[in-house]
């Protein structure tokens, strides 16, 4: 069938080699057989996928040996379930990508601290040796992205290309992580909600590159809610106008959202946790991925929504999030 497959993941939490092991390979086996019987499974749209996407949380904290063990026992089998190399796997960083170590440790004290202002965000990603500094606690994500998939500057406004079934495709990957871990409540907590940042320098150039594009996809780490307000209503703007799609993860609620506005017309698939645990602490955030296909004759796309069932060991379409587990839309 004529059109666009992606497979989208994210959110696999990986502390090291023999963190959670058992439970980790009994739904990561389970996983790998979906994908490959994806076409008697789930539809024969499915055969060809063209990229992966995992929009964040490959590690736990940021460590390097944590992106090897996400290497070795998650993206090398979904690669060779979909029969693609690893330049065709796009990552983009999310909370747990980047070392709270270094944020706490090395770097001045100006970035120790929440940016509240436009003024702030564009002093530290303006100027190159700056943003270099900001971008300090993802060296490990950044090494390992760069080495095992060639995308560049994988931290930071990350670009890749791609031409499919006569369609110019480009997806742009943003860093919505970078001042994680600044916030926290008064019992000493992390809370990034309403204190992450996108930043306008990071998507202003990004955009112009991919406006050729006849189809535009931003990948980001953090749903629109949990940007700094000062932050929010810029990004969510120039990503609705600019791209035609958004995929995200972190909530580990997969709820797709097709919206017509002022803003423009953009269609946002969020995937859910590939690993949070084996059995969830809600039904709502169950471990779950999914497949997107356009259609581009028709000029429509499903989402393929899918979704661990521990009873049968097994993923099963997810008919609690939607009737039947697909879910249409036009493009």
């Amino acid at each position: 069938m004529a059109g666009l497959t992606w497979l989208h993941l994210s959110d696999w939490h990986q502390k090291g080699p023999d963190f959670d092991r058992f439970n980790r390979q009994v739904v990561c086996d389970a996983l790998i057989q979906d994908i490959h019987g994806r076409t008697e499974r789930i539809d024969s749209a499915l055969a060809q996928v063209n990229f992966v996407v995992f929009s964040g949380d490959a590690a736990f904290t940021g460590k390097a040996e944590e992106f090897t063990a996400a290497r070795q026992y998650l993206f090398d089998k979904v690669l060779g379930a979909v029969g693609l190399e690893p330049d065709h796997l796009f990552l983009v960083p999310g909370n747990h990508d980047l070392s709270r170590d270094t944020v706490c440790e090395m770097l001045p004290l100006p970035l120790q601290e929440p940016l509240d202002s436009d003024t702030l965000v564009q002093t530290w990603l303006t100027d190159a040796k700056r943003r270099a500094r900001a971008l300090e606690p993802f060296e490990a994500y950044r090494e390992f992205v760069a080495g095992y998939t060639g995308q560049p500057t994988p931290d930071y406004a990350s670009i890749l290309r791609l031409e499919v079934d006569g369609k110019r495709v480009a997806l742009v990957g943003l860093n919505s992580a970078w001042m994680c871990g600044r916030n926290k409540d008064v019992k000493g907590e992390v809370y990034d909600y309403g204190y992450t940042l996108v930043g306008e320098p990071q998507i202003y150039d990004a955009l112009a590159q991919i406006a050729d594009a006849d189809l535009r996809i931003a990948v980001l780490h953090h749903p629109f809610e949990w940007l700094a307000p000062f932050d929010r209503y810029r990004i969510k703007a120039r990503l609705a106008r600019k791209c035609n799609l958004i995929l995200s993860g972190h909530e580990h609620c997969p709820d797709v959202e097709v919206k017509h506005s002022t803003l423009g017309d953009c269609v946002t698939i969020p995937a859910g946790a590939s690993y949070k645990r084996r059995i969830a602490e809600h039904p709502r955030y169950t471990n779950a991925y999914n497949f997107v296909h356009l259609d581009f004759d028709a000029g429509q796309g499903v989402v393929y929504l899918r979704r661990w069932n521990d009873t049968h060991c097994e993923w099963l379409k997810d008919s609690d999030l939607y009737p039947g587990g697909e879910y249409g839309f036009s493009v």
